[in-house]
């Protein structure tokens, strides 16, 4: 079913979607809890506790908490401080997106910003990697799958970070959280502020150095019924960037960016059988990329990208057996840009997802709508079984369809290293899922899926021949994706944690490539795991690794063999004081040289110590 919407109604339909939200978010403490039930199925959302060591700033920042999740994969050009691309089952790094609150957070000139949020992790739970029906349910759906974070009900907190480390690395953060006087007699409302700064030196290759700063605003009102957040972030940086995005790393490049973003978002609580939520953003980034090539010996590009974006969502039960899930959500992207081009595009989607319980079966099948302004409109179906075989184990196979536009730098770009193609089409996929969950006892949980994925108007940056010299925006047609994973948790109380997963990958196409730099660039054989360990209550260790067999590519030099380990280790010194922690931190454990991305030198190992002092 196509029909073509023209950009006009879709500006007016966002407007009204944005009016509402807004409105509700503004006036939703006054709206009573005896309205019809609503509810949408519950994440797993795991607070970090307070009451053990409190994490400092760069541990505790939302890039490198995502880079700890066994089951997503970062990417990093440099380090996750300077910029780092999400994959999840193998995705290349556009066709997987950051939700706050379900809201998808994206970026119209290139997702490889998707993640530019230097934001203090200790705001939100514990990130929840989102695919299939999960993805559906929960959140806006990027291609292949999103990682979504959700506010954490605010309490008073302060602390400062003081960091150093090798290559004179240093970073400094202040967090500061407390209550201040309510308007309603049932509310309480937290103010917070956060601000610091990050400098390090010669990240990856000599002369590729950051010097960022970041802060922002956080106001919660929490009551009986309503939790409404508001946050205002911003972040400035600059860094080196020789050999990012497949520049030649013969070539020094540089690149600053200015990131703003406003989100104000209110969801029901405190209700198992009941839910709510709208969430609305304004995001605006300006980015220059300077590259000095050889001839004539400058490239300049200034791009200005602003999204202004909206969802609203939550289900509507009609009884305990039957009940539908929906989701409305808009948004419009801008962009100026000396390289790019200026243009404007907007999107409107919507969602139904009925859920019938019959016995031990849970049956959902329903559609989405997408409506581009640049393109037809598209059905989205979606469908799927759980099955409950006890308390402890259930299983469950779906089928989703998703979509995306490609970004203005893969239609529009033309550098020395890159060029766009504005041939290229809407990509979408169709995914298939199978699997089992159980638990075998209170402190053991595990998961076994399958999954295949065929992908439409597949879009990657390749090389078509050992002769290339520029990285072009290509569609590769038609790419199938067959997977499997299984991964465990371990929890011991509070003492001991392990998380683990293993998965395998192989995609086919029938499209002659040299090499590729994203899409078919990815690892067959994947294994992550995070240990944590807690001997004694004033003392916690911590250890991620990354081991990966990547596919063969003539544009990485070196091993396709990577493993990335960290060590964190904190304890307070409670003969000096029960309100500091000492952290002490090693990134690239083993000083691998696994090129992350193809003909990207990795950042060497590097060690820093941190002084977190709590009042």
């Amino acid at each position: 079913m196509t029909k073509k919407l023209s950009s006009l109604h879709i500006k007016i339909l966002l407007k009204v979607g944005l009016f509402f939200g807004l409105s509700f978010v503004f006036f939703c403490p006054s709206i009573s809890a005896e309205q019809d039930s609503i509810k949408l199925p519950a994440i797993t959302v795991t607070d970090f506790k307070e009451d053990k060591l409190l994490l400092s700033g760069k541990t505790r920042s939302v890039p490198f908490v995502l880079n700890e999740i066994p089951g997503l994969l970062m990417n990093s050009q440099g380090n996750s401080s300077v910029q780092s691309d999400l994959s999840i089952r193998g995705s290349s790094f556009s066709e997987a997106g950051l939700c706050i609150e379900g809201l998808a957070l994206d970026n119209p000139q290139t997702e490889h910003f998707n993640t530019n949020l230097d934001l203090p992790g200790i705001l939100f739970g514990q990130p929840e990697i989102l695919y299939g029906l999960s993805q559906t349910r929960y959140a806006q759906e990027h291609l292949v799958g999103s990682v979504n974070l959700d506010f954490l009900q605010a309490s008073e907190l302060h602390y400062i970070d003081l960091a150093a480390g090798e290559k004179n690395m240093n970073r400094q953060d202040i967090f500061i959280q407390f209550p201040i006087k309510p308007l309603l007699s049932n509310e309480k409302i937290n103010l917070g502020f956060f601000l610091g700064r990050d400098e390090e030196h010669a990240i990856n290759v000599k002369d590729n150095n950051l010097d960022s700063i970041h802060g922002g605003i956080h106001i919660q009102s929490f009551s009986d019924s309503f939790q409404t957040d508001m946050l205002f972030s911003r972040q400035q940086k600059k860094f080196g960037a020789r050999g990012y995005y497949g520049a030649n790393p013969d070539w020094p490049a540089e690149e600053k960016l200015d990131d703003r973003l406003l989100l104000i978002s209110c969801k029901k609580v405190n209700d198992e059988e009941s839910f709510f939520r709208v969430t609305a953003a304004w995001k605006e980034l300006s980015d220059d990329y300077y590259l000095y090539w050889s001839f004539p010996g400058l490239y300049k590009n200034h791009t200005k990208s602003t999204e202004y974006s909206f969802s609203m969502d939550g289900e509507k039960t009609f009884s305990n057996e039957f009940g539908v899930i929906w989701r409305v959500g808009a948004d419009k992207e801008k962009i100026d840009s000396s390289g790019l081009g200026n243009h404007h595009r907007e999107n409107l989607s919507i969602l139904l997802l009925p859920e019938w319980q019959l016995g031990k079966f849970l049956f959902t099948i329903g559609t989405s709508g997408e409506w581009f302004s640049e393109s037809s409109f598209t059905v989205l179906p979606k469908a799927g079984i759980d099955y409950s075989f006890s308390d402890s184990l259930s299983g469950y196979c779906s089928y989703t369809e998703t979509i995306r536009q490609p970004s203005y730098t893969e239609l529009n770009y033309d550098s020395p290293d890159s060029l766009g193609n504005k041939g290229l089409e809407n990509q979408k996929a169709r995914s298939f899922d199978l699997g089992i969950k159980g638990q075998t006892t209170t402190v053991f949980d595990y998961k076994i899926a399958l999954f295949l994925r065929n992908s439409e108007n597949t879009i990657d940056w390749i090389w078509q021949d050992s002769d290339s010299t520029r990285w072009v925006a290509t569609n590769l047609g038609n790419v199938n994706i067959y997977g499997s994973e299984a991964g465990f948790n371990y929890y011991l109380s509070d003492i001991f944690t392990i998380s683990s997963i293993y998965s395998f990958l192989k995609k086919e196409h029938n499209k002659e490539v040299y090499a590729s730099r994203y899409s078919l660039d990815y690892p067959e054989h994947l294994l992550q795991f995070s240990i944590t360990w807690n001997p004694f209550s004033f003392c916690e260790l911590k250890v991620g690794q990354t081991l990966r067999w990547q596919k063969e590519n003539p544009a990485r030099s070196g091993s396709s063999f990577g493993a990335d380990g960290r060590l964190a280790l904190r304890f307070i010194p409670r003969k000096l004081s029960n309100n500091i922690v000492l952290t002490f931190l090693v990134e690239n454990i083993w000083n691998h040289e696994f090129e992350t991305l193809p003909g990207l030198p990795n950042a060497d190992r590097r060690a820093s110590a941190t002084v977190t002092m709590k009042w």
